[in-house]
């Protein structure tokens, strides 16, 4: 898979919660594949939203003014189409530090509110999506030469973004800004292609799910190395897992054990046993813990055959390969468990929340429906609100009333607007969420001596501006 070029981008947003925060600071450069930039960098500023208030800590660390975002910003439509029409040029790989599990997910709910195509512009006309901080920590576990890698005070390794710069002289002059982040970014990952230019390729293809899933093959029953936090610091994130089965109902997924336990404590487990495991509940003493989980293809998990893992890796990270291997026999003979391990998986269920907004991940629209939605974006906007009745999926009625609200609020009827307002005094708890994140502010400006007291000064007039706008 080879791309043109490289847009690096980076979110700043009101929060972490990647359903129900939003991006209010954007940014992105666009390098080519030798990450030479050849256009010139920029950055974009979302209207804030009513109903989802930046938190006081973060404000206090960020010094940004909402209330210039309320007067510059644009509105989150606008905001939309310029992102979607940066990422979806043909054969644009889209990348950023963290942003596979972080910023991706903002934008994938960006466009679902927005009437586009949350995933088209991550597979579409040659284009692709990457994440830097995975192949960083693979090079630190596998090839950590020609790299500085930081320490935290508990002697592990930080994956910060400002200490990874800062540990390899990259320029990085406002943490948390946005182009400043973006900016950084591509300077680690000149350091790591420079360093390890083999590991910087192969990570490049994992961005096609076939060569993820020829690594993490169940037909194939071969162990594979595995880098993710999900394995923990003390292994330097890297472990030994074994492909059991592909998921029951996701067919991007694969579920796999760890190897670094032992997987007979699967096989004295019913199936109703194993199923809460898999949902987090008390186990037998023996086996407190499942060791089983998801791998997602499409999420660029950094995996790789054995035979990365040289004598000197094994002998650093402490991995009795045998051992792993012995294991992996185990699992792969073993049918009944494997049936077991799959059954239960497909008896596990999820409730959708009740929120329109919030089902990006309750099925896909129709064909009709997305038509329509095309024709929603392209819409006047007094003449929005006659598509209401015209889509089949029950999602985007309310989806299309508040993304009215949202974006042409001159457009609502009296009636119209009350219900809007009803719905911001739900969201913050009749202003108990104000109350609240005031208290919070004056509490940060009284006990502070910084220069953030004047950005936590102007917070609280924005506090009183979303006030104001909710009062019915």
């Amino acid at each position: 898979m080879k791309s043109k070029s490289f847009f690096w981008y980076d979110l700043e947003t009101t929060g972490t919660d990647t359903a129900l925060d939003r991006a209010v600071q954007f940014a992105g450069v666009r390098t080519d594949e030798n990450l030479e930039e050849i256009e010139e960098g920029y950055e974009l500023v979302c209207r804030p939203p009513l109903e989802r208030l930046p938190h006081p800590e973060a404000v206090a660390i960020t010094r940004f003014d909402y209330n210039e975002f309320l007067r510059k910003g644009l509105i989150e439509n606008e905001f939309c189409r310029r992102i979607s029409d940066e990422f979806e040029r043909n054969e644009t790989c889209v990348a950023g530090f963290n942003s596979i599990r972080f910023d991706d997910e903002l934008i994938r709910q960006l466009f679902y509110r927005n009437f586009r195509d949350p995933y088209a512009r991550e597979w579409k006309n040659g284009n692709s999506r990457w994440d830097l901080i995975d192949p960083l920590r693979a090079a630190y576990a596998l090839r950590p030469e020609g790299i500085n890698w930081p320490r935290k005070k508990d002697g592990s390794v930080s994956f910060r973004l400002e200490d990874l710069a800062s540990a390899n002289a990259v320029v990085h002059e406002n943490a948390h800004d946005a182009l400043s982040d973006v900016r950084a970014t591509i300077g680690l990952a000149r350091i790591l292609k420079k360093a390890q230019p083999k590991l910087f390729d192969f990570s490049l293809s994992l961005r096609s799910k076939i060569n993820v899933q020829r690594i993490l093959n169940p037909a194939g029953k071969n162990c594979a190395v595995y880098v993710s936090p999900k394995i923990g610091s003390e292994n330097s994130n890297l472990g030994i897992v074994f492909p059991v089965c592909s998921h029951p109902i996701n067919k991007n997924s694969i579920i796999c054990f760890d190897l670094k336990f032992d997987p007979s404590c699967l096989e004295e487990l019913s199936s109703d046993a194993l199923e809460k495991g898999l949902d987090g509940s008390e186990f037998p003493e023996e086996a407190n813990e499942t060791h089983l989980f998801e791998i997602n293809t499409g999420r660029l998990p950094f995996v790789a055959p054995l035979n990365v893992l040289n004598e000197e890796t094994l002998s650093r990270l402490n991995i009795d390969l045998d051992l792993a291997k012995e294991r992996s026999e185990f699992l792969a003979s073993s049918i009944v468990l494997g049936k077991k391990i799959k059954t239960s998986y497909s008896n596990r269920t999820f409730e959708l929340d009740p929120d329109p907004e919030l089902q990006l991940y309750g099925g896909f629209f129709t064909d009709g429906d997305r038509e329509l939605m095309k024709e929603t974006v392209r819409s006047e906007p007094d003449l929005l609100s006659g598509f209401s009745e015209k889509f089949q999926d029950p999602r985007l009625a309310e989806i299309l009333f508040r993304y009215r609200c949202r974006n042409f609020p001159e457009t609502l009827s009296s009636w119209e607007v009350d219900r809007w307002k009803g719905f911001l005094d739900h969201r913050l708890e009749k202003g108990k969420i104000i109350e609240k994140y005031i208290s919070e502010t004056q509490r940060l400006i009284s006990s502070s001596g910084g220069d953030n007291i004047y950005a936590l000064n102007r917070l609280l007039e924005y506090y009183e501006y979303v006030a104001q706008q909710i009062q019915r």
